[in-house]
């Protein structure tokens, strides 16, 4: 008889019990609600299952999750250890109560893209992607959420969410319900982009996903270090620039009361971010040009002249013509000249700066407002943006300390935030 007459010698029952263990694990993954791991305590107590499980990671079929890098062992929060981890910890602290995961070597023998077409990211998970990696993508990929009012999109600039209004179902677009997406920034250039997370992603209906497809960028991205807090449950996930500078005019108006006089600016900003204040989605010359307007708006434009009781608000002079003129003096005016004589600083070089940067963003918005021009998509802008708050938010802060200054306010306390380092800039 040749060996190949020879009989196959058949599995034995420690390769079949394995075996078992390593398919149970993976159909529990794939027809789970979530890509589920295998919960330990779902397989037979036997006394070989400590060694059959660490054959089985050896042998690259199943992953042990412990729940100790991530609270959660029931989803794949995370990569997996590496295997001599894996089995250190297995050595050290035996089975625990984790879960069990089929290796991304395994499912890619067993799972048919087909099953996910039209899902790629589904398809991700199902081939052991990790369910809190992320994927970036272009800023105009919420252009067409933020513009069309059957959703409802909120963002910080740290994290956001996009719902669908239920009251337009019968409109026949898929609804779609996104709780959560945040930002990253490409290294090293550091431009902004959308960040979210293949567990939410995966979720999403066929003709959603497609749309994130399409908006997926390529290269190295890190996660905005307040959203990658989030993710992990951290409550201090810092504050943007933007509410930073909103809360600063808030203190600048309570300071003021606390003075006996009139608030200085005449809008108390509400809870919750003003409408498109906010980093610019798509960087054009006309998105810019907004949220100049809005950005004077929120600032020389708001002055309350009714703060500067002592001043006279007018100019008066004599016009060409030999006849007395009054004419009243611009806001900004009336904080300059008000610095000038009430507030007694070591160094004037503050108040210049405040007043040079208020008209400076005034000299910016009288410019579009009244010439004509046409539109331009350049990632510049997005700087210019960036400097431009920057420019703004340093003037509220330092005219919050200058009335600071004043005696009443001494025993005012502004929230510990606002002089930290927990306000992101990008």
């Amino acid at each position: 008889m040749t060996t190949a007459d020879q009989p196959t010698k058949p599995p034995s029952a420690d390769t079949l019990r394995r075996a078992a263990i390593a398919m149970q694990t993976r159909d529990a993954y794939l027809t789970s609600r979530d890509f589920n791991g295998l919960p330990l305590r779902m397989l037979a107590n036997v006394p070989t299952l400590r060694e059959d499980v660490r054959l089985l990671i050896a042998e690259r079929l199943v992953d042990l999750v412990r729940g100790d890098r991530h609270e959660n062992p029931h989803i794949k929060a995370l990569t997996a250890d590496p295997v001599d981890e894996q089995l250190r910890k297995l050595d050290e602290q035996g089975l625990g109560h984790g879960c069990l995961y089929p290796t991304p070597e395994l499912l890619s023998r067993h799972v048919n893209p087909a099953d996910y077409d039209g899902r790629p990211y589904a398809l991700v998970l199902a081939l052991g992607g990790s369910q809190l990696d992320f994927r970036p993508f272009d800023m105009v990929s919420l252009e067409f959420y933020r513009n069309d009012p059957r959703y409802y999109y909120n963002v910080d600039d740290i994290q956001g969410s996009i719902v669908y209004d239920d009251k337009f179902l019968a409109t026949g677009v898929d609804p779609l319900v996104l709780g959560r997406f945040g930002f990253c920034h490409s290294q090293p250039d550091l431009r902004r982009a959308v960040a979210v997370l293949l567990r939410d992603l995966s979720k999403l209906k066929p003709a959603q996903q497609q749309h994130w497809r399409r908006h997926e960028l390529s290269g190295e991205f890190r996660l905005h270090p307040g959203f990658e807090a989030a993710i992990h449950g951290s409550w201090n996930l810092g504050h943007s620039i933007f509410d930073a500078f909103l809360e600063e005019k808030n203190q600048i108006n309570v300071i003021s009361r606390l003075m006996g006089r009139e608030p200085l600016f005449r809008s108390d900003m509400p809870k919750g971010r003003p409408p498109g204040f906010g980093f610019l989605i798509r960087p054009t010359q006309r998105e810019l040009h907004a949220f100049v307007l809005q950005l004077h708006q929120f600032l020389g434009d708001d002055i309350n002249p009714d703060f500067f009781r002592e001043l006279d608000k007018h100019i008066r002079g004599t016009s060409e013509d030999g006849k007395p003129m009054v004419q009243p003096k611009g806001s900004i005016t009336l904080l300059k000249d008000w610095l000038a004589q009430a507030v007694k600083l070591a160094d004037s070089s503050v108040a210049t700066d405040i007043i040079n940067s208020m008209r400076h963003i005034a000299k910016l918005r009288s410019k579009p407002a009244h010439t004509h021009q046409k539109d331009a998509f350049d990632a510049r802008f997005l700087d210019e943006q960036r400097e431009l708050i920057l420019e703004a938010y340093a003037a509220v802060h330092n005219l919050r300390l200058v009335f600071q200054l004043h005696p009443t306010a001494r025993a005012h306390e502004v929230p510990a935030w606002l002089d930290s380092d927990d306000i992101w800039t990008r």
